[in-house]
């Protein structure tokens, strides 16, 4: 049996406002270390973090960047301590971030499973969008973690993308994380300006 579901659930709006498409992950706020492995491409680890809209991802040689979905703007600030800015591209969020993806959700429930001594859900959850081909996610979602996704499946060019979640906090980052540099500078040749 197969339902939909807004997992962010509805906010009522004023109607001159677009309602923001629903995201698989109703997760407000956590931080966690981020492992993947994804076919040939090999396997990392990296700090993520997430407070409302925003997404931090540590990069493994130094450095970090920020995607802000609600502003659809993105900055990465290099090792070296320059900063770009860039507006979020279409598919952006996928892959190695699927707490980013939004639209219209569809849960299909394949079991449990237990991965590090927390009992999880395993679903088949399909995010589709008007503009773009659907996404399919293998989810291993943790009971004891408000639903938090300790593993995510997916497919890219025949290779399937598997990400594991450890150390997950729920409690909220700080918002110094998520701040831009006053350095930071659009990008060069990136329109959106």
């Amino acid at each position: 049996m197969k339902r939909t579901v807004g997992w962010l659930g509805l906010v009522v709006v004023p109607l001159a406002l677009a309602q923001a498409p629903a995201s698989p992950f109703a997760i407000e706020h956590f931080s966690a270390t981020m492992q993947m492995a994804a076919g040939p491409a090999g396997a990392m680890a990296m700090k993520i973090y997430k407070s409302g809209d925003e997404y931090r991802t540590d990069m493994p040689s130094g450095g970090y960047m920020v995607m802000n979905l609600a502003t659809h703007k993105s900055f990465m600030v290099m090792p070296t301590g320059m900063c770009m800015e860039m507006p979020m591209q279409m598919g952006a969020g996928r892959g190695p971030n699927p707490f980013a993806a939004h639209g219209t959700v569809t849960v299909e429930p394949l079991g449990s499973d237990t991965i590090d001594g927390h009992a999880c859900r395993v679903e088949r959850v399909t995010v589709t969008t008007p503009k773009e081909a659907p996404q399919v996610m293998k989810v291993w979602s943790a009971t004891d973690l408000e639903g938090f996704p300790l593993r995510v499946e997916t497919e890219s060019n025949g290779h399937t993308m598997q990400i594991n979640y450890k150390d997950v906090s729920l409690a909220a980052p700080a918002a110094s994380l998520f701040t831009q540099p006053a350095n930071c500078r659009t990008m060069p040749g990136m329109p959106g300006r």
